[in-house]
């Protein structure tokens, strides 16, 4: 999936001179005069529509190299399509019947490189997308999940997941994992599934639903990946409190490993 934007519009109107300084110009006033105006940074795939500012005119031809269709004698063209990257010309020849008038903007349409390909690898109960774009929206089943905006994403459930990734230009790629099976951690007794409570926390993260008697190792990373907290435990109880209290405001990643499941848990610090 790609999608993109674009804001800059072009001020042509400095051509306007040449039709009101010349004094041998008859019927100035019905002189054509070519003018237009589009979206013109998108990304691969993106179809655009013009805009024909033209004054005096009443038929039009308009050349768009790189784009599909390539030409229209439409008034204000729609869903011209550009799908490879690079930067294209337009060019516009405005007439009435009487007279004509060309505007032609070079490298007026740049089209951005496709963003890197993404994939989805699971490894436990979490699914990684590749790390490196501006942003990323994790779908369940089509349905957007609300606050999954990082590379990862810790599957609460089994079916279908799908990840967008957006770079530096707002372009976008998708990538699909089908059929995913949840993990049923060892870690965790009735459903399988930890909790982590409360979230966000100030001073004391409690871990619900943890398996009695089980040996297992507790890291804590902060939103770059380093380590700030580790430590080796065995529960007796179902419950397990950490004291986060020093710890700078944040996103941190908790994760438990009893040396044959591994589960990820992402909480934020205030």
């Amino acid at each position: 999936m790609f999608g993109g934007t674009g804001d800059a519009w072009p001020n042509m109107y400095n051509d306007l001179w040449k039709y009101t300084i010349d004094p041998s110009c008859i019927n100035c006033s019905t002189q054509p005069i070519a003018l237009f105006s589009a979206p013109n940074n998108v990304c691969p795939g993106t179809c655009i529509d013009f805009i024909n500012n033209s004054v005096n005119s009443t038929s039009f031809i308009w050349t768009f190299p790189g784009g599909n269709p390539g030409v229209s004698t439409d008034a204000n063209p729609t869903n011209i399509c550009y799908s490879t990257p690079g930067t294209y010309s337009v060019s516009l020849i405005a007439s009435n019947g009487a007279a004509s008038d060309t505007t032609t903007l070079n490298n007026y349409i740049t089209v951005h490189p496709f963003p890197p390909p993404q994939g989805i690898l699971q490894n436990g109960d979490t699914l990684f997308s590749n790390a490196g774009a501006v942003g990323y929206q994790w779908y369940h089943n089509g349905v957007l999940i609300p606050g999954a905006t990082d590379y990862f994403y810790v599957a609460p459930g089994s079916g279908n997941y799908q990840v967008i990734a957006t770079d530096i230009n707002g372009c976008e790629v998708e990538a699909v994992i089908n059929d995913v099976i949840a993990v049923i951690s060892q870690l965790a007794v009735g459903n399988g599934q930890l909790a982590i409570f409360p979230n966000p926390v100030n001073d004391i993260l409690e871990v619900r639903n943890l398996k009695a008697g089980t040996n297992f190792t507790i890291v804590i990373y902060n939103n770059i990946g380093e380590k700030v907290f580790e430590s080796n435990e065995k529960n007796t109880l179902p419950d397990l409190s950490i004291d986060v209290s020093s710890f700078p405001a944040g996103i941190y990643y908790l994760e438990l490993n009893d040396g044959k499941t591994s589960v990820k848990k992402t909480f934020t610090k205030k």
